[in-house]
């Protein structure tokens, strides 16, 4: 019976030492979600203003050359 009880204190340990592997590996997880999705945000918004920053650019280049075909 001693062996069944250090056994079950055993299991106990394990188990224990399982969910606090399971709840840091969630807030790993989580982490990254948030870190990623702020990447990914960041670049939409940085390809949205070079897309701007080139529409603009070209819109200037065609009226530079609108004035030399005057």
């Amino acid at each position: 019976i001693e062996k069944l009880m250090h056994l079950e204190k055993e299991h106990e340990l394990v188990m224990a030492s399982l969910k606090q592997q399971r709840l840091s590996a969630t807030r790993w997880m989580t982490r990254q979600q948030v870190r990623l999705t702020a990447q990914a945000v960041e670049m939409q918004n940085e390809r949205t203003l070079i897309a701007s920053v080139i529409e603009r650019d070209m819109r200037v280049f065609a009226e530079v050359i609108g004035q030399f075909e005057k």
